[in-house]
């Protein structure tokens, strides 16, 4: 460009090389006016500063195992070409929910759904790691154009791991007697199912010998009973392990007595479909109607209870069939001391 004005010249150079624009009017006589104004500009993406703005967790802490949880984050700033990457950090320890062998675990989508097993189960070739309990969730979001890494976290996210409820040990009685069955049965909780997890019920005596009840490695047995064969205090065990190395067990104590405070009952009645038994220990009865008798372990006879005599010598029986029919022996009732007895039609007979 030909400036005559030579100080004219120099303020133009001096504004252009500044990146201003700048608009002259030219006549024949010279330049007649000049205007002055920011030129256009460019802005690059890139250096925006990339965050993440929002990591959401579809379920609160406190999820079991087997709960469906999405992790979902939103990115902005930098290129706008993003990859995710999730994770949980558990002992200080990090673990990633992707395959991280492909792209060390990044993907293009902003969310994975899982299981809670899903986050806290992470295996390699020598690791197998289950970090039920208080777990800090975790994205990583990468910018593909720059390479820069931010990341965002949830701390103390609570996942529920393997527990047992409960261990129920019950008689059908009222009491634990030798020779009467006892009842073993769970509670589990965020098991990882698998047919052969092993589940193992057993009991140990007051001689310290611990016997196998159940070992079951196939099927979904949460229960069993056994028969004892002596008195005395009895630990009762049920222990669990699933395929992704939980572990879990429970004790209960029971006292079982032996046969000489034992009254077993009999009773048979072919006009009833169901029977009560109602029973006094010195003077002390059972509320009416009484309790549901069990059905008969004998084939001779169809129902059976177990009384427990307790410091007394004996207790005086009657029966019902729930509906207004009594077998009382004509008001008398049944008098029994310890024993097997068999009743019938007023009789009573040794069982």
């Amino acid at each position: 460009m030909f400036f005559k004005n030579k100080k004219f010249k120099k303020q133009m150079s001096s504004l252009l090389f500044a990146g201003v624009m700048a608009v002259a009017t030219i006549t024949g006589a010279g330049i007649s006016a000049l205007s002055v104004s920011n030129g256009p500009k460019e802005v690059n993406a890139a250096t925006t500063d990339l965050k993440i703005s929002s990591f959401t967790v579809s379920k609160s802490s406190g999820a079991g195992i087997a709960d469906q949880i999405t992790l979902k984050a939103k990115a902005t700033g930098g290129s706008g070409n993003y990859e995710y990457r999730f994770g949980t950090i558990y002992n200080g320890k990090t673990y990633y929910s992707s395959d991280t062998s492909y792209n060390n675990g990044y993907s293009s989508s902003n969310s994975i759904t899982t299981t809670g097993y899903g986050l806290i189960y992470n295996s390699s070739a020598t690791n197998y790691v289950v970090n039920s309990g208080n777990n800090t969730l975790f994205v990583q979001v990468r910018d593909k154009s720059t390479g820069k890494v931010v990341k965002k976290t949830k701390k103390n996210y609570n996942i529920k791991g393997l527990t047992i409820n409960s261990l129920d040990v019950t008689s059908d009685y009222n009491s634990f007697f030798v020779g009467e069955r006892i009842s073993l049965s769970v509670d589990v909780e965020n098991e990882a199912g698998y047919r052969y997890n092993p589940r193992l019920f057993s009991y140990s005596t007051d001689n310290g010998k611990t016997y196998t009840v159940i070992n079951n490695y196939g099927g979904g047995y949460y229960g069993c009973s056994f028969t004892p064969t002596k008195a005395g205090k009895y630990l009762i065990k049920y222990s669990i392990s699933d395929f992704i190395g939980q572990k879990a067990e429970k004790i209960v104590t029971i006292n079982v007595k032996d046969a000489s405070k034992k009254v077993v009952v009999y009773y048979n009645n072919s006009n009833w479909s169901n029977a009560n038994i109602h029973y006094g220990i010195n003077g002390n009865w059972t509320n009416v109607p009484g309790v549901a008798m069990k059905s008969s372990d004998n084939p001779k006879y169809t129902w059976k209870y177990v009384i427990d005599l307790g410091d007394a010598s004996s207790v005086q029986v009657c029966f019902n069939n729930g509906n207004g029919s009594w077998d009382s022996r004509n008001g008398a009732n049944y008098t029994l001391t310890a024993g097997s007895y068999c009743i019938v039609y007023g009789n009573i007979y040794n069982a």
